[in-house]
């Protein structure tokens, strides 16, 4: 029961803070943005693997990305250690009800970025946080139920794998917004 009343004083503190939100929403694609804030759950170490290959991916693309993982465990793994463009938070970074209070991820959500790519697939309310309350451009990410955070919401009910949601994000990263040219 406890845990049920901190999760809608939570909900209830998001749907607050929302209402003063002021954000510029534009969207971008590959060509146009030059920032990017990657968000991923490094609680799963597999998926760190996943998130530096797309990291380099969007590089070649992008000036300038920042990646904030969230990890559960006490210690962080020695490949997180000292990564440039890299912040790491825990549970003792959390308050009460799970919001992250440290000031780097208050930094990473002030953050304009052109585009936030949330690669949670988490329904953890420290992601759907950090998703709503980010001042960036365009938000993606996966295709959630009941909540819509999202300015472009991948569908990935049929393969809900990390790869293959960045997989899908760099293809339609890649072809939204573009200009069409008619060959006469």
């Amino acid at each position: 029961m406890f845990a049920g009343l901190k999760n809608e004083i939570a909900h209830w503190t998001l749907r607050k803070n929302l209402r003063h939100l002021r954000r510029t929403r534009k969207v971008h694609n590959l060509d146009t943005a030059s920032s990017a804030g990657i968000l991923f759950d490094a609680s799963n170490t597999k998926h760190f693997d996943s998130v530096q290959a797309f990291y380099k991916d969007l590089g070649k693309h992008l000036s300038e990305i920042r990646v904030l993982g969230y990890f559960h465990g006490k210690e962080l793994p020695d490949p997180y250690l000292f990564k440039k463009d890299y912040t790491f938070f825990q549970k003792k970074d959390l308050n009460w009800y799970r919001k992250p209070v440290k000031p780097e991820v208050e930094t990473f959500i002030k953050r304009p970025f052109d585009i936030l790519i949330d690669l949670s697939m988490s329904d953890d309310y420290l992601f759907q946080y950090i998703v709503a309350m980010s001042a960036a451009r365009m938000k993606v990410g996966h295709y959630p139920k009941g909540r819509y955070y999202y300015d472009l919401m991948i569908q990935v009910e049929k393969n809900p794998s990390i790869d293959y949601l960045i997989e899908q994000v760099m293809h339609y990263l890649g072809t939204i917004n573009k200009p069409h040219f008619t060959v006469y």
